[in-house]
């Protein structure tokens, strides 16, 4: 069953919530919150990437988006990497936390995300993977999906990885 934009803000909501004890314990008396996805600046189909820098983010806008990278860089293979929550995203990527660059591109578009922000879910579809001697990025495709919703309390809460970088818009 596909998730309606509002249902999906709802579980961010409720994941948030439900991992606000392990980030306190994992950020001492530093505040996790600051960088944690806010449904409230969730707008529909509508997502960010964090470039690295001010000359990496004129040249993606430039050339595209480069994925060829070391795969150690991409936890869930070879993608783009997105956000909903700009500030959030730039926030916790950016180098100088107290003076924080946005180095953000906007991105529009309507994709087909595989739904594994459910820790159980995810494990279940890497296992799937592996026995079918697939990596991630091929079996989501296989699957008819664009990319990757998943939850990540490590970072800013959900975010996703896009691996159609045909239905960029």
């Amino acid at each position: 069953m596909k998730k309606t934009f509002e249902q999906e803000k709802q579980k961010v909501q409720k994941l948030n919530e439900l991992h606000k004890n392990y980030l306190k314990r994992e950020f001492g008396k530093n505040d996790y919150d600051r960088y944690l996805s806010k449904t409230k600046n969730h707008k529909k189909d509508v997502y960010y990437h964090s470039a690295n820098s001010q000359e990496d983010k004129l040249n993606i806008l430039k050339t595209g988006f480069d994925i060829d990278k070391n795969e150690q860089d991409y936890p869930l293979g070879k993608g783009l990497y997105l956000g909903r929550d700009k500030k959030a995203l730039t926030k916790f990527y950016t180098q100088n936390v107290n003076r924080p660059k946005d180095f953000t591109i906007t991105i529009t578009g309507k994709f087909n995300f595989l739904d594994l922000v459910n820790e159980n879910k995810l494990s279940d579809v890497l296992s799937k993977a592996e026995l079918l001697k697939k990596n991630i990025v091929d079996y989501t495709l296989a699957l008819g999906f664009d990319g990757i919703r998943y939850y990540d309390p490590d970072a800013t809460g959900e975010e996703f990885v896009l691996y159609n970088l045909k239905k960029l818009t």
